[in-house]
């Protein structure tokens, strides 16, 4: 335990700073019960160890929470790309609607960044017209290109 804040109090604080609430957090604890785990995981921890712990374990989730971050941040950031992308290329009737952006502060969970790309967009991209005839058949790759 710690002196004077517990860690679902720090781990509350961090997820209301805009600074820092797309940092991963992991629970360390001797605390096992299911509701002091569900607990952290609403506040927004991404991960929940107990002690007595490996230290081999605690570095392997901490790298995979991290790839997963990067992961989100570079999805975000594909995502940023095709909607510019696609508001240049596209006439105003012809694109897909946008769904209303959330401030940060109005998410439902503190612990899933919204960094997931719009299906809509992709799926409108794939069925458009410049999509059409795009990729050649395989048989017709074949063809060009035997082996």
């Amino acid at each position: 335990m710690m002196p004077d804040l517990d860690g679902y109090e720090v781990c509350r604080r961090l997820k209301l700073d805009p600074n820092t609430r797309e940092i991963p957090i992991i629970f360390l604890t001797a605390r096992t019960e299911a509701e002091d785990e569900t607990r952290g995981f609403e506040l927004g921890a991404v991960d929940y160890i107990h002690k007595p712990f490996s230290p081999a374990v605690v570095q392997a989730r901490v790298q995979t929470h991290l790839t997963l971050r990067e992961a989100r941040e570079q999805l975000a950031e594909e995502k940023r790309k095709v909607d510019h992308l696609l508001d240049n290329i596209l006439p105003p009737a012809a694109r897909p609607p946008q769904r209303p952006t959330r401030n940060t502060s109005q998410r439902r969970s503190p612990r899933r960044p919204s960094s997931r790309l719009q299906t809509e967009t992709i799926g409108s991209m794939l069925q458009g017209p410049m999509c059409l005839g795009a990729a050649p058949q395989r048989r017709r790759v074949h063809r060009r290109f035997p082996a």
